[in-house]
């Protein structure tokens, strides 16, 4: 099953399970998608300015795959040490992101 069908058919078991003539809310159906597991997108990094934003101990994959966390001296790769990532990159973790 697709990640598009499966959505779907949370989707339709809410609407399966509400009565007739009653159909639910937008905010129904996506507390019953937010707890079916979907979240949003990762964030991607595609400009030396939007690197240089981020906020002290964020976490990113860059281009080359390596698994890279900012600190004071730059960008840490783990296991590698100080290093410039290559763009594109996504964001697996800010501060204050609770994933």
């Amino acid at each position: 099953m697709s990640e598009r069908d499966a959505l779907a058919a949370t989707i339709r078991a809410d609407y399966d399970k509400r009565p007739p003539d009653r159909y639910p809310t937008e905010h129904a159906l996506a507390e019953a998608v937010l707890a079916a597991g979907w979240r949003p997108p990762a964030r991607l990094i595609e400009s030396v300015e939007e690197l240089d934003a981020c906020v002290m101990e964020t976490v990113i994959r860059d281009a080359d795959t390596a698994v890279m966390e900012r600190w004071n001296g730059g960008w840490v790769a783990v296991g590698y040490g100080v290093g410039q990532p290559k763009l594109s990159a996504t964001v697996l973790w800010e501060s204050g992101d609770p994933r």
